[in-house]
Parts: structure tokens; sequence; C-alpha cells
């Protein structure tokens, strides 16, 4: 049964795990975009702007649980990584030492949610929808280890998250 007490040690734990670690990553899959491999599929077309110019824009399709995402050609070297029902979106930092989270998608059930939001506050976490008992959630790091012109970098990218979240569908 969670309490308050739960979502605290589940909020230290994802920032230590998600947040700004310098911890290696474990079994789980990364992919450097646009790379392919057996977790996501990513593929490239052009879309007009209002303003008459053309981005690419990426489609990032995550294979366990049949979403998408459009990510603008500024993302192009955002590293991906899934693992299990979580989907984490990193800055591609110089330093390899640093693993600076954009952002990342996780799905749990509706009652976990609910029991989440009834104990208090759920952190960063935001609702994208719901679907078959399930409620897809984005957070965003409450920190960051980034320094001069990635720092710069990465708050202009961190100005992109809203739109991508809107572009969130299911295939």
């Amino acid at each position: 049964m969670f309490n308050w007490k739960s979502i605290a040690i589940f909020g230290i734990v994802s920032l230590g795990l998600f947040g700004c670690s310098t911890a290696q990553e474990n079994a789980t899959t990364e992919a450097k975009a646009p790379e392919i491999n057996q977790n996501e599929q990513i593929s490239a077309d052009e879309n007009k702007e209002q303003n008459g110019t053309s981005q690419e824009i990426r489609t990032y399709v995550n294979q366990t649980d049949a979403w998408m995402l459009e990510l603008p050609s500024t993302w192009n070297d955002v590293h991906i990584v899934e693992s299990g029902r979580m989907t984490e979106f990193i800055f591609p930092s110089q330093n390899p030492d640093y693993k600076q989270s954009l952002f990342w998608i996780n799905t749990i059930s509706e009652e976990e949610w609910e029991k989440a939001q009834a104990e208090g506050p759920t952190g960063s976490a935001k609702e994208i929808t719901r679907k078959n008992g399930d409620v897809y959630l984005y957070y965003t790091p409450l920190d960051q280890v980034l320094e001069d012109n990635e720092l710069k970098r990465y708050e202009e990218m961190v100005k992109d998250i809203p739109k991508i979240i809107e572009s969130f569908k299911f295939e």
C-alpha cells in the first residue's frame, strides 16, 4: 500500500536514477538517435512549418506501449533509453560521465496514479493521457549538471518539451 513515505522514497530513488546521475548505464536498451534498434523505431520526414521553411521531424516509436512522439531535428543526437515501461530522453553531453535527462515517460496503472495523487504532491510528474487502465506520465528533472554552452543548449531543448508532449499519440 502506498503512503506518503513510499512516494517520497520513489521520488528520491527516481532522482538518483534519472536526475543528474553520473553512474554508468545498466542493462537497458540505449540508442543514440537516429539509429534503430529492437526497442525503438525512428523515421524522418519533412514537415512544413507555417513560415514556409521545412524542418526535419523524427518520429520516435515506443515498441512496448506503441506510442510515438515527434522530435525536432535539434534532438537528433539525444540518447533514448527504454527500460521496462519507461523511456528516457538524455541530453548528449560531451562529458561521458554526465547523464542529464531532458525528460522521461513512464506508464503506471490508474490505481497507482490515483493513490499517489491522493497521498500528496507527485513531484514533477504530469499526466499525458490514459488508455486501457494505464496512465502515461512525463517527468522533468529537478536538477542538472551541465555548464556553459551545454547548459545553454540544454535550456533551449527544454523549451521543446511541451510541443513534443503535445505530439504524443498511439500508433
